[in-house]
């Protein structure tokens, strides 16, 4: 029981990786179209003047960390999915190792009779 305990745990860290990696390609996408907006905004001149001229300058400013935000998020699914794979191989060395100790014990219990 304890084993299903601890699947069922990684597989819900496994979950919230996943959607945090889809969550960041939603995030891309309204980035990008955001950015899409505001251009065709200042570009066909629907705003104009020195504050629309500001307002696009800090969009820009602002835009350029989009790529960052959205790596971000990706690196930290990524990293939630590779530590729960490393907590599995180290589980099974771990139960591995306890076997064959297990095992040398009941080997030198027979061996004590």
């Amino acid at each position: 029981m304890h084993e299903n305990t601890e699947s069922i745990q990684y597989q819900g860290i496994e979950n919230i990786g996943a959607k945090l990696l889809e969550s960041s390609q939603k995030l891309d996408t309204y980035l990008q179209a955001i950015s899409q907006k505001m251009k065709y905004i200042f570009e066909e001149e629907v705003m104009v003047g020195d504050s629309a001229k500001a307002i696009y300058a800090q969009f820009q400013e602002l835009e350029g960390h989009f790529p960052s935000y959205v790596k971000e998020i990706q690196n930290y699914s990524k990293m939630m999915v590779d530590t729960v794979a490393s907590y599995r191989e180290s589980d099974e060395s771990i139960t591995n190792v306890t076997k064959e100790i297990e095992i040398l014990d009941d080997v030198g219990r027979i061996g004590d009779s």
